[in-house]
């Protein structure tokens, strides 16, 4: 009994450890979205601080740098908001499709083996079409957080986008370290391209010295004869 209690405050730390973890990379996170809608002037810059909504905002963020910077429209934050809406009421559909299918075996003792294989493949089929769904959108999240990478620190875009796939929670510290800068927010020069200082001093003296010029000879003039 004592080791059972032992490992059930032991399984409560941990549980609170990582509830603790968690609400702070989402509070990170947030906040750094936020800042940085706020910042480049995009509309509903709250929606940061929802769960959904921060989606829209991280889309919208990279929508942003695709059309100042690249010069294309994009609709990430649509497609990334569709994306995640449709596989959060697939999981919800194949949790319940689970759970009928199972409380159908337990309640109809009559079910035959060929339709209980049925049922099964469906959930199973469900199941992959699922995870094919989740690595997308997980994929085009990355893709919108490459994007706000390189909106605020391009020297570190792929370093930070590369920790962010291996270590999750460190996107969220990532976004909330570049929430102020706009190092990547500038259209690339052109190749050759040099700079040209715009300023011309507006005073230009009018009095310009005189060069000097010798003397050009000239013979001295003929007398006439006295009469």
């Amino acid at each position: 009994m004592e080791v059972f209690l032992e490992m059930m405050g032991i399984l409560a730390a941990y549980s609170s450890f990582v509830s603790l973890v968690s609400i702070a990379l989402y509070v990170l996170m947030s906040l750094g979205l936020y800042t940085l809608a706020q910042r480049r002037g995009i509309a509903h810059a709250w929606l940061a601080w929802v769960p959904v909504g921060s989606l829209w905002i991280l889309g919208a963020i990279a929508d942003d740098y695709q059309l100042k910077v690249m010069g294309q429209v994009k609709n990430r934050r649509k497609v990334l908001l569709i994306l995640w809406i449709v596989l959060f009421v697939l999981a919800i559909l194949l949790v319940a499709l689970a759970v009928g299918m199972a409380m159908g075996f337990a309640l109809d003792p009559n079910i035959t083996g060929s339709d209980a294989v049925s049922s099964i493949l469906v959930v199973v089929v469900a199941y992959l079409a699922l995870i094919v769904l989740a690595i997308v959108a997980t994929v085009f999240q990355y893709i919108c957080l490459y994007d706000l990478y390189a909106s605020c620190d391009p020297s570190n875009k792929t370093l930070y986008l590369l920790l962010s796939i291996f270590v999750g929670g460190l996107s969220s510290i990532f976004v909330f370290i570049c929430r102020n800068k706009d190092q990547g927010m500038y259209p690339p020069a052109p190749y050759g391209w040099q700079y040209q200082p715009q300023y011309q001093p507006q005073y230009q003296p009018q009095y310009q010295q005189p060069t000097y010029q010798p003397p050009q000879y000239q013979p001295p003039a003929e007398r006439k004869p006295e009469e």
